[in-house]
């Protein structure tokens, strides 16, 4: 899994118009999406704000996961502090990533969950 979020997001926003915001992302999810994807073959499952949450080895292909969610993550970092559109570059610490290895579950949880089978 790679787990991160943008370094210094809550003050650009306090300090910036919303389109501005708005198009920061928009600048952040088309450099995020296509280096998790197609650079690392990872599946990126949710961007939330400037969180996003994506995973390998879904499929059981991947035997070399670990390693592909910490160059993405690597990644992410070097396209960040290189990329000038829309304010990326004027984000105060670039990305702060998270990567875990390991066995995991998903699906629903809760209530509502554990009803549906």
């Amino acid at each position: 899994m790679l787990i991160g979020d943008l370094a210094g997001f809550t003050t650009f926003t306090e300090a910036n118009d919303p389109s501005e915001v708005a198009a920061m992302l928009r600048a952040y999810y088309e450099v995020a999406a296509p280096c998790i994807s197609r650079r690392f073959g990872g599946e990126v499952k949710k961007f939330m704000g400037d969180g996003i949450f994506a995973t390998f080895n879904r499929r059981g292909d991947q035997p070399d996961h670990a390693e592909r969610a910490v160059r993405a993550a690597a990644a992410l970092q070097a396209e960040v502090h290189r990329d000038g559109r829309r304010g990326l570059r004027r984000l105060s610490g670039g990305r702060r990533p998270g990567q875990r290895r390991g066995p995991s579950a998903g699906g629903r949880t809760g209530r509502q969950g554990a009803d549906r089978r």
